[in-house]
């Protein structure tokens, strides 16, 4: 692994695959109005055709499109309890912001740690032969409930296993807990709507918890 500066939107690929980790802070500090809650968000590409995308924005208005796009919810990241990443005061105000602090980067893996006042949240991302392997390492005093958001872009196909999900019929995505499909609203472009299928998992923990994402293509 190199200590090396960490840069804003680092990413791993392999012959099949390319991920990317959103590690850009709330920022400007004085004003984060464009910002959103998606702080170790992920973007997944296979063979470049998008697999977990960004849910858009849909306008700078007052609006449910406009307060969703810029929540945990829409971002491929985790939600712990109902705390929020940050203070949303208004379209244009935020209050309290959690941080993200230096992480690392090398050839086979890439992580970085977000900080709340309540939580610790750190993502690693390795590549290890053909496969992807997402590690998130939540650490939280006491009894708390989490969400995990992957969100799969309107363009693929897919069907359910036991364990995840197959995209295209050529990449499997095995999860470590229950989980549930659900409809929601994704923004191509600006005052444009369409539909992806958002995976939710859902549990509790104590203290501290991990869960594993591991992502192949099928042979």
């Amino acid at each position: 692994m190199m200590d090396i500066e960490f840069p804003t939107f680092p990413f791993l690929k392999n012959e099949q695959f390319k991920i990317m980790l959103v590690n850009s802070s709330f920022s400007p500090n004085y004003n984060s109005a464009h910002s959103h809650q998606d702080k170790l968000s992920i973007l997944l590409w296979y063979k470049d055709k998008p697999i977990f995308t960004d849910t858009g924005n849909y306008s700078y208005k007052f609006s449910s499109e406009r307060l969703y796009s810029r929540d945990v919810e829409a971002h491929n990241t985790i939600q712990i309890d109902q705390f929020h990443q940050a203070e949303l005061w208004d379209v244009f105000r935020v209050g309290y912001r959690g941080e993200i602090e230096k992480g690392k980067i090398g050839n086979k893996e890439i992580y970085s740690t977000f900080i709340h006042k309540k939580y610790r949240h750190q993502r690693r991302i390795k590549s290890v032969g053909r496969r992807i392997i997402i590690v998130d390492i939540i650490i939280a005093q006491g009894h708390h409930s989490f969400k995990q958001f992957f969100h799969i872009h309107p363009d693929n196909s897919i069907k359910k296993t036991t364990k995840g999900l197959i995209v295209n019929d050529v990449v499997n995505i095995k999860f470590q807990n229950d989980y549930q499909l659900k409809k929601t609203e994704f923004y191509p472009k600006m005052y444009k709507k369409d539909v992806q299928n958002t995976v939710i998992i859902s549990g509790k923990f104590k203290n501290k918890m991990e869960i594993v994402t591991e992502i192949y293509d099928i042979l």
